[in-house]
C-alpha cells in the first residue's frame, strides 16, 4: 500500500511537473520570432539529413553562407526561451531543440529529397532564408503557437 502510494505521488509530480513545463512554454509574439522558429527548424531538418545521408559538406556550406542570419535568429530563439523560462531558458531550449532533431529524424527525409533542399537552399539570397523556410512544407512543426492561440501539437 505505501509503495503504491509513493509510486502514485511520483506519478502525479511528474504529471504537474509536465504540465508547469508546458504551460511555460514561450509563445511567439512577434513575426521575427515566427522567423526564427521556421528558420531553426530548417536549419535542424538539414543538420538530421547531413547526418543521415552524410551530407557534412553541404551542411557546413550552409551554416557558413548563412551564419550572420542563422547567429540573429538563435538569439531571438534564446531570447524567447529566456522570457518563457526566467533564467532556465537555455536548458529548456536544449530540450526544444532536442526534441526538433527526433521530429525530423522520426519523419525520416529520403536522401534524394534533402540533396535537393540543400541545392534549393543554397540559390536563396541571406536576407529571404527566414521566407524559404516558411515556404517548406515541415516549417509549422515546431509545435510552440502564436501568444494568445491554443492549438494542437504538430
Amino acid at each position: 500500500m505505501r509503495k503504491a502510494l509513493l509510486t502514485g505521488i511520483a506519478v502525479a509530480g511528474a504529471v504537474a511537473a509536465t504540465t508547469a513545463a508546458q504551460a511555460r512554454t514561450p509563445c511567439i509574439k512577434k513575426d521575427d520570432e515566427a522567423a526564427a522558429v521556421k528558420t531553426h527548424v530548417l536549419k535542424t531538418e538539414l543538420m538530421v539529413a547531413a547526418l543521415t545521408c552524410r551530407h557534412k559538406d553541404r551542411y557546413n556550406a550552409f551554416v557558413e553562407r548563412f551564419e550572420n542570419r542563422l547567429e540573429a535568429r538563435g538569439q531571438t530563439l534564446k531570447a524567447m526561451f529566456e522570457r518563457a523560462h526566467d533564467g532556465d531558458g537555455r536548458r529548456a531550449l536544449d530540450r526544444y531543440v532536442t526534441r526538433l532533431a527526433n521530429k525530423a529524424a522520426a519523419r525520416g527525409t529520403p536522401c534524394t529529397k534533402a540533396r535537393a533542399l540543400f541545392s534549393n537552399v543554397m540559390t536563396v539570397p541571406p536576407q529571404r532564408l527566414a521566407r524559404f523556410a516558411d515556404s517548406r512544407a515541415f516549417s509549422d512543426t515546431h509545435g510552440l503557437d502564436r501568444c494568445g492561440t491554443r492549438t494542437s501539437m504538430r
